[in-house]
């Protein structure tokens, strides 16, 4: 972990509620997934009824409820490295 990178903590509660810290911003939302850029990189959660009930984008505190299916982390691209190596 990185200097610029935070601790991120994520609690998953009978599967009917998700909370966390580190969002940056909310990329994309519907009832079925979230996509969600976080100090870690991008996170999708996936489910079904998904609601974002608050977001403080000041500490980035987000609470989403309805039926969690799944959490996953999108891996770091090395796009962007190929890139900056080329272009500086």
């Amino acid at each position: 972990m990185n200097d610029n990178e935070k601790k991120i903590k994520t609690v998953i509660e009978n599967r009917e509620s998700l909370v966390m810290n580190g969002v940056i911003n909310v990329e994309c939302f519907n009832e079925d997934y979230l996509i969600l850029n976080t100090s870690l990189g991008e996170l999708t959660v996936e489910g079904e009824n998904l609601k974002i009930e608050s977001l403080t984008k000041e500490n980035g505190d987000v609470y989403i409820i309805g039926k969690i299916n799944g959490v996953f982390y999108k891996e770091k691209s090395s796009e962007k490295r190929f890139w900056g190596k080329h272009f500086k």
